[in-house]
């Protein structure tokens, strides 16, 4: 036996205990790595839903502020006309600090830094930092805060940030969590804006080919489509009542079969200067 004896008890080398130690915190990190990977797969599957933006950055709020042990989570977007941020979802704070920070100027304070910077700021206790004001973080009784920037292809869209009760709550350790966070939640971000960008163009060339439609069916005047060489493609009524002919039979009939050899020719040197931009 190696193991010394001390009143009785059997007490491990000290070669013997370092190595436990060091196993035990192996331990703990992969423990710790497992908890964050579960938390952002559990992150990109909200982010992943077909749900409003709004609702997708309540949700992830609420998983953020559960993992990171957080007393407030607030999430920033960045409106680029006014060069504001706009405090779109506040989990955890009175309905009057959330009025003192509802919009915050690129640059200013703790959120208004970190998109201008571009990095994360970790604040060990609001109340003793210059940055921010002093009066609105005292009446809430926030002291730490770690506020990472929602980053999609290089462009800063917002900011996330975790404030807790406790100073030095948050560590170095976290900033990577909370970045990583970030990222996929800007990277959702700007998809779900693409999203609707696109409907809204959709939309709009519904609305535009409704009224084309209307335009063209109840025109006094006889309009027919066809493609470059003379198929006929569609007629309105006012077509179909000059010509005697139904929308059904105009597929089959071409152009020049309803003009004169001149007229023909006529149509298609406009149809070429037409192509040439003319």
């Amino acid at each position: 036996m190696n193991d010394r004896k001390k009143g009785g008890h059997q007490v491990a080398p000290p070669r013997t205990q370092a190595t436990r130690e060091e196993l035990q915190q192996t331990v703990s990190v992969f423990k710790d790595n497992e908890q964050s990977l579960a938390a952002l797969n559990a992150i990109s599957d909200l982010i992943t839903q077909p749900l409003e933006i709004r609702q997708v950055l309540t949700l992830v709020a609420d998983k953020t502020m559960e993992v990171m042990d957080a007393d407030a989570v607030f999430v920033f977007l960045l409106d680029e006309k006014t060069q504001e941020l706009l405090l779109e979802v506040s989990k955890g704070a009175s309905e009057k600090f959330v009025s003192s920070v509802s919009r915050v100027k690129v640059g200013e304070g703790f959120n208004g830094t970190v998109v201008k910077t571009g990095n994360a700021l970790l604040v060990d206790d609001a109340t003793t930092d210059p940055l921010l004001s002093r009066q609105a973080v005292v009446i809430e009784g926030i002291r730490s805060q770690l506020i990472v920037p929602l980053r999609s292809r290089g462009k800063v869209m917002g900011t996330l940030c975790v404030a807790n009760r406790i100073p030095g709550k948050f560590h170095v350790g976290d900033v990577a969590l909370l970045s990583s966070i970030g990222n996929t939640l800007g990277a959702g971000l700007e998809n779900a804006s693409l999203l609707w960008e696109m409907k809204q163009a959709l939309t709009l060339l519904r609305q535009s080919e409704e009224k084309y439609r209307d335009l063209f069916e109840n025109a006094y005047d006889a309009i027919w489509l066809h493609d470059l060489d003379g198929n006929m493609l569609a007629a309105n009524k006012a077509c179909e009542k000059l010509t005697g002919y139904s929308s059904s039979e105009f597929k089959n009939i071409h152009i020049c079969e309803m003009l004169s050899t001149n007229s023909c020719s006529c149509m298609e040197q406009i149809e070429r200067g037409l192509i040439r931009n003319e």
